[in-house]
């Protein structure tokens, strides 16, 4: 009996191809949906994924014509093309390998915990090779069966009314789609956990890939892959039907508030660097800026919805930012603001 639909990002890489092979194992309890980037290795990698809708290895198949990385996760479920029926949504990058049974783990930690909203997999972090993960993706609680924590995409696992109202929550409040919108509506909207299961380990392929790999190359193209902003004109296909469907904007009647400029002025290559920022209404929003080399400056970009005030978190490995008290922070007056010189990280 089919119990979810699994939504899948797939980007460059044919690891999809396996994941999707791997998956079959679960295609009596699952539908799959792949959601597809352009890059430079779509037209090879392209009618393979056809091939396998063809079969019925997957339910459908979104080609999206610009790589707007998981922008395309929002694009899709706002054209509402998949009628979510089941009772379970599963939303997931397509480079995961998890050869345990993940799926009735998830289900079965979602069944025994209520307060539980989303359970996604854990991953295995040996093949960071000394990297670390950021200090926000680690436990809060620790219970037998899982962890307590913000998660990413890794078969994040969800009861289909939830996620529903996340989607629902999201248009009206119009945010981007980003897994940490999602954990903090999870959080303080319906006052419900975000988890890692325990006992199967999965890994996250992409994690292995040098950083001047051609995937990286790739990716960089479309500058920060986190700017969530972005759209693009996409192709739906199931074995009966093909949809071509133009790129709408992600968030509507919004405009640009302000930007930070973020320098790495430590002796190290960070990883990952998260800023957040905080609505009046208490919602908080948290933007991963991605990897940031020594010395090296990226531009943040803050939107807001028209009737927002917002002010930047301290967070533990970042100096004090607080515009809360700044006149100049309503939105009736947007202004670029230049925060040069910024430590990323403590130097400790």
């Amino acid at each position: 009996m089919k119990i979810a639909n699994c939504v899948l990002l797939s980007f460059f890489r044919d690891e999809i191809l396996a994941i999707i092979d791997q998956l079959q194992r679960y295609r009596d309890r699952i539908n799959i949906h792949i959601l597809h980037n352009n890059s430079t290795r779509t037209d090879s990698l392209l009618p393979a994924l056809e091939e396998r809708l063809k079969i019925g290895h997957i339910e459908s198949l979104t080609h999206f014509t610009s790589n707007i990385a998981t922008a395309a996760f929002g694009a899709f479920f706002d054209a509402k093309l998949v009628e979510l029926s089941l009772p379970y949504t599963i939303v997931s990058d397509g480079d995961i390998w998890a050869d345990g049974d993940w799926l009735s783990e998830h289900i079965n930690i979602l069944e025994k915990h209520p307060d539980i909203f989303s359970v996604s997999s854990s991953l295995d972090e040996s093949i960071l090779k000394g990297r670390t993960i950021s200090t926000y993706q680690r436990p809060t609680e620790t219970a037998l069966d899982h962890f307590v924590q913000k998660t990413g995409w890794c078969y994040k696992t969800m009861r289909t009314p939830e996620w529903v109202e996340f989607l629902r929550f999201r248009e009206v409040s119009e945010l981007l789609f980003h897994d940490n919108e999602v954990h903090q509506f999870a959080s303080n909207i319906l006052k419900k956990k975000s988890a890692t299961a325990k006992r199967n380990i999965a890994n996250h392929l992409r994690w292995g890939y040098k950083s001047d790999s051609a995937y990286n190359q790739q990716k960089a193209m479309l500058g920060n892959p986190w700017n969530h902003g972005h759209t693009s004109l996409f192709v739906f296909k199931t074995r009966t039907m093909i949809k071509p469907v133009a790129g709408m904007p992600i968030r509507r009647n919004v405009q640009f508030w302000r930007a930070v400029h973020v320098t790495n002025n430590t002796t190290r290559d960070v990883d990952d660097l998260l800023l957040s920022y905080r609505r009046i209404d208490h919602f908080a929003f948290h933007n991963s800026i991605g990897p940031i080399g020594k010395g090296q400056t990226i531009t943040f970009h803050l939107y807001s919805p028209l009737d927002g005030h917002l002010a930047i978190d301290n967070l533990e490995y970042l100096q004090s930012i607080d515009f809360s008290s700044d006149p100049s922070i309503n939105l009736g007056n947007p202004e670029l603001v230049s925060v040069e010189n910024l430590n990323a990280i403590s130097s400790q």
